[in-house]
Protein backbone atom coordinates (compact mmCIF):
# COMPACT_ATOMS: atom_id res chain seq x y z
CA UNK A 1 0.00 0.00 0.00
CA UNK A 2 1.13 3.52 -0.74
CA UNK A 3 0.12 4.60 2.80
CA UNK A 4 3.13 2.69 4.19
CA UNK A 5 5.43 5.38 2.81
CA UNK A 6 3.91 8.06 5.01
CA UNK A 7 6.08 9.14 7.91
CA UNK A 8 3.84 9.74 10.89
CA UNK A 9 5.27 12.33 13.30
CA UNK A 10 2.18 13.14 15.35
CA UNK A 11 0.96 10.98 18.20
CA UNK A 12 -2.60 12.07 17.47
CA UNK A 13 -2.92 9.74 14.48
CA UNK A 14 -1.50 6.76 12.64
CA UNK A 15 -1.76 5.40 9.11
CA UNK A 16 -5.18 3.86 9.76
CA UNK A 17 -6.64 7.25 10.76
CA UNK A 18 -5.81 8.99 7.48
CA UNK A 19 -9.05 9.50 5.49
CA UNK A 20 -9.72 8.87 1.82
CA UNK A 21 -9.73 12.64 1.17
CA UNK A 22 -9.22 15.87 3.12
CA UNK A 23 -11.70 18.69 2.58
CA UNK A 24 -12.05 22.34 3.54
CA UNK A 25 -14.91 24.76 2.80
CA UNK A 26 -14.33 28.50 2.43
CA UNK A 27 -15.36 31.75 0.72
CA UNK A 28 -13.94 31.72 -2.80
CA UNK A 29 -13.60 35.51 -2.79
CA UNK A 30 -11.37 35.34 0.31
CA UNK A 31 -9.37 32.31 -0.81
CA UNK A 32 -8.88 32.87 -4.56
CA UNK A 33 -5.51 34.63 -4.30
CA UNK A 34 -4.16 32.04 -1.87
CA UNK A 35 -5.37 29.22 -4.11
CA UNK A 36 -3.41 30.70 -7.00
CA UNK A 37 -0.25 30.46 -4.84
CA UNK A 38 -1.06 27.03 -3.48
CA UNK A 39 -1.40 28.18 0.15
CA UNK A 40 -4.44 29.20 2.19
CA UNK A 41 -3.44 31.34 5.19
CA UNK A 42 -5.41 31.34 8.42
CA UNK A 43 -6.86 27.84 8.02
CA UNK A 44 -7.19 26.32 11.48
CA UNK A 45 -8.54 22.95 10.44
CA UNK A 46 -9.53 20.66 7.60
CA UNK A 47 -11.95 17.73 7.63
CA UNK A 48 -11.55 14.05 6.91
CA UNK A 49 -15.30 13.57 6.76
CA UNK A 50 -17.41 14.04 3.62
CA UNK A 51 -20.26 15.45 5.73
CA UNK A 52 -18.53 18.82 5.45
CA UNK A 53 -19.95 19.10 1.92
CA UNK A 54 -23.57 19.21 3.07
CA UNK A 55 -22.80 20.83 6.44
CA UNK A 56 -20.91 23.85 5.10
CA UNK A 57 -21.11 24.26 1.33
CA UNK A 58 -23.97 26.58 0.45
CA UNK A 59 -24.21 27.75 4.06
CA UNK A 60 -22.23 30.96 3.69
CA UNK A 61 -19.48 29.02 1.85
CA UNK A 62 -19.29 28.73 -1.92
CA UNK A 63 -16.12 26.68 -2.46
CA UNK A 64 -14.68 23.42 -1.23
CA UNK A 65 -11.25 21.85 -1.76
CA UNK A 66 -11.02 18.08 -2.06
CA UNK A 67 -7.41 17.09 -1.40
CA UNK A 68 -5.55 13.76 -1.81
CA UNK A 69 -4.58 12.40 1.64
CA UNK A 70 -0.95 11.36 1.13
CA UNK A 71 0.18 14.63 -0.44
CA UNK A 72 -1.81 16.70 2.08
CA UNK A 73 -0.23 14.86 5.03
CA UNK A 74 3.26 15.26 3.59
CA UNK A 75 2.91 18.98 2.88
CA UNK A 76 1.31 20.01 6.19
CA UNK A 77 1.86 19.68 9.94
CA UNK A 78 -1.34 18.01 11.03
CA UNK A 79 -2.89 17.02 14.33
CA UNK A 80 -6.04 14.91 14.36
CA UNK A 81 -8.69 15.94 16.87
CA UNK A 82 -9.32 12.82 18.93
CA UNK A 83 -12.94 13.40 19.85
CA UNK A 84 -13.11 10.16 21.82
CA UNK A 85 -10.03 10.80 23.96
CA UNK A 86 -10.85 12.85 27.12
CA UNK A 87 -7.16 13.36 27.90
CA UNK A 88 -6.38 14.73 24.46
CA UNK A 89 -9.38 17.09 24.59
CA UNK A 90 -8.14 18.72 27.80
CA UNK A 91 -4.40 18.91 27.17
CA UNK A 92 -2.73 22.26 26.47
CA UNK A 93 -5.32 24.21 28.46
CA UNK A 94 -8.26 22.48 26.77
CA UNK A 95 -7.10 23.64 23.35
CA UNK A 96 -8.88 20.95 21.34
CA UNK A 97 -12.09 21.25 23.34
CA UNK A 98 -12.06 25.02 22.89
CA UNK A 99 -11.63 24.53 19.15
CA UNK A 100 -14.55 22.12 18.99
CA UNK A 101 -16.76 24.65 20.74
CA UNK A 102 -15.34 27.44 18.53
CA UNK A 103 -14.09 29.46 21.48
CA UNK A 104 -10.34 29.32 20.88
CA UNK A 105 -8.78 32.78 21.08
CA UNK A 106 -11.88 34.53 22.43
CA UNK A 107 -10.86 36.09 25.73
CA UNK A 108 -13.27 36.04 28.62
CA UNK A 109 -15.40 33.29 27.08
CA UNK A 110 -15.51 29.85 28.65
CA UNK A 111 -18.17 28.04 26.70
CA UNK A 112 -15.97 24.93 26.82
CA UNK A 113 -16.47 24.84 30.61
CA UNK A 114 -20.21 25.43 30.35
CA UNK A 115 -20.73 22.81 27.64
CA UNK A 116 -18.50 20.21 29.24
CA UNK A 117 -20.24 20.37 32.62
CA UNK A 118 -23.60 20.39 30.88
CA UNK A 119 -22.62 17.00 29.42
CA UNK A 120 -21.62 15.91 32.92
CA UNK A 121 -25.00 17.04 34.24
CA UNK A 122 -27.40 15.95 31.52
CA UNK A 123 -25.63 13.07 29.81
CA UNK A 124 -23.93 11.36 32.75
CA UNK A 125 -25.27 12.32 36.19
CA UNK A 126 -28.89 12.25 35.02
CA UNK A 127 -28.49 8.61 33.92
CA UNK A 128 -26.29 7.43 36.81
CA UNK A 129 -28.06 6.51 40.09
CA UNK A 130 -25.11 7.26 42.38
CA UNK A 131 -25.13 10.87 41.16
CA UNK A 132 -28.87 11.38 41.63
CA UNK A 133 -28.47 13.98 44.39
CA UNK A 134 -25.67 15.74 42.56
CA UNK A 135 -27.81 15.93 39.43
CA UNK A 136 -30.75 17.61 41.20
CA UNK A 137 -28.42 19.98 43.04
CA UNK A 138 -26.46 20.92 39.93
CA UNK A 139 -29.57 21.34 37.81
CA UNK A 140 -31.25 23.53 40.43
CA UNK A 141 -28.78 26.38 40.08
CA UNK A 142 -27.16 25.53 36.73
CA UNK A 143 -23.71 24.80 38.12
CA UNK A 144 -22.24 24.42 34.62
CA UNK A 145 -23.12 28.06 33.84
CA UNK A 146 -21.89 29.16 37.26
CA UNK A 147 -18.53 27.45 36.65
CA UNK A 148 -18.19 29.11 33.24
CA UNK A 149 -18.84 32.50 34.85
CA UNK A 150 -16.19 32.17 37.58
CA UNK A 151 -13.59 30.18 35.65
CA UNK A 152 -10.28 31.91 35.08
CA UNK A 153 -7.45 30.62 32.93
CA UNK A 154 -5.80 27.77 34.78
CA UNK A 155 -3.24 25.17 33.76
CA UNK A 156 -5.48 22.34 32.62
CA UNK A 157 -3.92 19.35 30.87
CA UNK A 158 -6.02 16.44 32.04
CA UNK A 159 -9.36 15.47 33.60
CA UNK A 160 -7.62 15.31 36.98
CA UNK A 161 -6.37 18.89 36.62
CA UNK A 162 -9.90 20.10 35.92
CA UNK A 163 -11.28 18.03 38.80
CA UNK A 164 -8.75 19.69 41.12
CA UNK A 165 -9.90 23.12 39.93
CA UNK A 166 -13.52 22.16 40.72
CA UNK A 167 -12.71 20.89 44.22
CA UNK A 168 -10.09 23.46 45.24
CA UNK A 169 -11.28 26.61 43.49
CA UNK A 170 -14.59 26.32 41.67
CA UNK A 171 -16.84 25.02 44.43
CA UNK A 172 -15.24 27.03 47.28
CA UNK A 173 -15.72 30.22 45.26
CA UNK A 174 -19.34 29.34 44.50
CA UNK A 175 -20.00 28.67 48.18
CA UNK A 176 -18.39 31.94 49.21
CA UNK A 177 -20.33 34.10 46.74
CA UNK A 178 -23.72 32.32 46.74
CA UNK A 179 -26.88 33.13 48.69
CA UNK A 180 -28.23 30.81 51.39
CA UNK A 181 -30.43 28.70 49.06
CA UNK A 182 -27.60 28.08 46.63
CA UNK A 183 -25.10 27.26 49.38
CA UNK A 184 -27.17 24.21 50.31
CA UNK A 185 -26.85 22.78 46.80
CA UNK A 186 -23.20 23.72 46.48
CA UNK A 187 -22.52 21.74 49.67
CA UNK A 188 -24.14 18.68 48.08
CA UNK A 189 -21.71 18.97 45.18
CA UNK A 190 -18.85 19.40 47.64
CA UNK A 191 -19.62 15.96 49.03
CA UNK A 192 -18.30 14.45 45.79
CA UNK A 193 -14.66 13.36 45.97
CA UNK A 194 -11.86 14.36 43.63
CA UNK A 195 -12.14 10.89 42.09
CA UNK A 196 -15.90 11.41 41.56
CA UNK A 197 -15.26 14.64 39.71
CA UNK A 198 -12.49 13.16 37.58
CA UNK A 199 -14.74 10.24 36.65
CA UNK A 200 -17.63 12.58 35.86
CA UNK A 201 -15.49 14.78 33.62
CA UNK A 202 -14.15 11.77 31.70
CA UNK A 203 -17.64 10.34 31.24
CA UNK A 204 -19.08 13.72 30.25
CA UNK A 205 -16.37 14.18 27.62
CA UNK A 206 -17.34 10.91 25.97
CA UNK A 207 -20.46 12.61 24.66
CA UNK A 208 -18.34 15.11 22.73
CA UNK A 209 -17.54 12.34 20.26
CA UNK A 210 -21.23 11.53 19.87
CA UNK A 211 -22.16 15.12 19.08
CA UNK A 212 -19.11 16.42 17.19
CA UNK A 213 -17.25 13.31 16.05
CA UNK A 214 -18.61 13.38 12.51
CA UNK A 215 -16.82 16.70 11.90
CA UNK A 216 -13.60 14.69 11.58
CA UNK A 217 -11.42 17.78 11.95
CA UNK A 218 -7.64 17.83 11.64
CA UNK A 219 -5.79 20.90 12.88
CA UNK A 220 -3.20 22.74 10.78
CA UNK A 221 -0.50 23.51 13.33
CA UNK A 222 0.93 26.59 11.57
CA UNK A 223 -2.46 27.68 10.16
CA UNK A 224 -1.06 27.61 6.61
CA UNK A 225 -2.72 25.00 4.42
CA UNK A 226 -0.37 23.89 1.63
CA UNK A 227 -2.55 22.62 -1.20
CA UNK A 228 -1.54 19.54 -3.23
CA UNK A 229 -1.45 20.12 -6.97
CA UNK A 230 -3.86 17.23 -7.64
CA UNK A 231 -6.63 18.80 -5.54
CA UNK A 232 -10.12 19.37 -6.90
CA UNK A 233 -12.02 22.61 -6.41
CA UNK A 234 -15.78 22.31 -6.02
CA UNK A 235 -17.46 25.65 -6.70
CA UNK A 236 -21.10 26.50 -6.08
CA UNK A 237 -22.54 28.99 -8.55
CA UNK A 238 -24.69 30.57 -5.92
CA UNK A 239 -25.93 34.08 -5.14
CA UNK A 240 -23.69 34.26 -2.05
CA UNK A 241 -21.71 37.08 -3.65
CA UNK A 242 -24.31 37.90 -6.29
CA UNK A 243 -25.46 41.49 -6.83
CA UNK A 244 -29.16 41.10 -7.55
CA UNK A 245 -29.55 44.80 -8.35
CA UNK A 246 -27.64 44.24 -11.61
CA UNK A 247 -30.09 41.53 -12.57
CA UNK A 248 -33.01 43.84 -11.79
CA UNK A 249 -31.55 46.60 -13.93
CA UNK A 250 -30.70 44.38 -16.91
CA UNK A 251 -33.87 42.30 -16.90
CA UNK A 252 -37.52 43.23 -17.08
CA UNK A 253 -38.08 40.97 -14.09
CA UNK A 254 -41.53 42.47 -13.41
CA UNK A 255 -42.84 40.89 -16.59
CA UNK A 256 -41.26 37.45 -16.30
CA UNK A 257 -44.14 35.92 -14.35
CA UNK A 258 -43.79 32.16 -13.90
CA UNK A 259 -40.52 32.19 -15.88
CA UNK A 260 -38.82 34.44 -13.32
CA UNK A 261 -36.89 31.69 -11.48
CA UNK A 262 -35.72 30.04 -14.70
CA UNK A 263 -34.41 33.33 -16.13
CA UNK A 264 -32.88 34.24 -12.76
CA UNK A 265 -30.90 30.98 -12.58
CA UNK A 266 -29.73 31.33 -16.19
CA UNK A 267 -28.53 34.84 -15.43
CA UNK A 268 -26.58 33.68 -12.38
CA UNK A 269 -24.86 30.96 -14.41
CA UNK A 270 -23.89 33.43 -17.12
CA UNK A 271 -22.77 36.17 -14.73
CA UNK A 272 -21.46 33.99 -11.91
CA UNK A 273 -19.01 35.92 -9.70
CA UNK A 274 -17.43 32.58 -8.85
CA UNK A 275 -16.60 31.84 -12.50
CA UNK A 276 -15.16 35.34 -12.85
CA UNK A 277 -12.87 34.77 -9.85
CA UNK A 278 -11.75 31.39 -11.15
CA UNK A 279 -10.79 32.88 -14.51
CA UNK A 280 -9.18 35.98 -13.01
CA UNK A 281 -6.79 33.96 -10.84
CA UNK A 282 -6.23 31.13 -13.30
CA UNK A 283 -7.50 28.53 -10.86
CA UNK A 284 -8.97 26.37 -13.63
CA UNK A 285 -5.41 25.92 -14.94
CA UNK A 286 -4.05 24.97 -11.51
CA UNK A 287 -6.84 22.69 -10.24
CA UNK A 288 -9.63 20.56 -11.59
CA UNK A 289 -12.65 22.83 -11.09
CA UNK A 290 -16.11 21.33 -10.74
CA UNK A 291 -19.04 23.74 -10.95
CA UNK A 292 -22.41 23.15 -9.33
CA UNK A 293 -25.47 25.35 -9.61
CA UNK A 294 -28.11 25.55 -6.89
CA UNK A 295 -30.33 22.93 -8.51
CA UNK A 296 -27.47 20.44 -8.91
CA UNK A 297 -26.47 20.93 -5.30
CA UNK A 298 -30.03 20.62 -4.04
CA UNK A 299 -30.35 17.22 -5.76
CA UNK A 300 -27.05 16.07 -4.25
CA UNK A 301 -28.20 17.02 -0.75
CA UNK A 302 -31.56 15.30 -1.21
CA UNK A 303 -29.85 12.06 -2.27
CA UNK A 304 -27.37 12.34 0.60
CA UNK A 305 -30.01 12.85 3.30
CA UNK A 306 -32.24 10.16 1.83
CA UNK A 307 -29.38 7.66 2.15
CA UNK A 308 -28.34 8.90 5.58
CA UNK A 309 -31.79 8.75 7.15
CA UNK A 310 -33.29 5.92 5.12
CA UNK A 311 -35.04 3.47 7.45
Amino acid sequence: MEYVKIKIESKSYNIANIPKFFRVAFHLKEGAEGLSKGVLDGVIGISGNKNIVTNWLGINRDALLIMPPIETEKLNKLSRIMYDNPYYLLQDNMKALSRIFAQEGIKGKHTEIQNLFNYVLQSYWKKTPKYKEAFYAGEYFGFNQAFAYIYKDTKINSPKDLAKWVVNKGLPELEKDSNYDIKHYVKILQELTLKNWEESIIEGLKYVAEVYGDEGEWLIKDKKLKIPSKSKLLVLKSPLNFDRSKFNKQTNFKYLGKDFEKVYQQYIKKHSPQVTLIKKHGLDKKYKVIYLDEEDFRKIKVRYFNRKYKK
